[in-house]
Formats: structure tokens, C-alpha cells, sequence
């Protein structure tokens, strides 16, 4: 019978890297937090609106128009 302790290991891992990662993303929060706070979240809007895509439906023509 196969032994479960590299399972049981893995799992572990996983779950350090997870509790590792939430705690930057709260970590990141408040930083956030902060900035929108002092410029009444003026430049987190505009950082927003720079990294989050454009519509699907614009990328979608748009690619529909280069194969044209």
C-alpha cells in the first residue's frame, strides 16, 4: 500500500502558500484602502480603468476587423 505522507505533504505545502498569499491580498487591501482614502479613490479609479480590459465585445470586433 502506497504510503500518504507525500499526499499529506503536498496538502501542507498548499495550504502555507494559500495562507501566505491571503495575508499579502489583506496586506494590499488596506494599502489600497489607504491610497483611495487619502485621493478619494481618484487614482485607484484610474489605475483600475488602466489594468482591467476592454470590453469583450470591443477586443471581439476588433479582432473581427483585423482578419478583414
Amino acid at each position: 500500500m502506497a504510503s500518504k505522507k507525500p499526499d499529506i505533504d503536498v496538502i501542507n505545502e498548499l495550504s502555507n502558500v494559500v495562507q501566505r498569499l491571503s495575508l499579502k491580498i489583506e496586506t494590499l487591501q488596506a494599502k489600497v484602502n489607504e491610497l483611495c482614502k487619502k485621493t478619494d479613490c481618484k487614482r485607484v479609479k484610474n489605475v483600475n480603468k488602466d489594468l482591467l480590459p476592454e470590453r469583450t465585445d470591443t477586443i471581439a470586433a476588433s479582432l473581427l476587423q483585423d482578419k478583414k
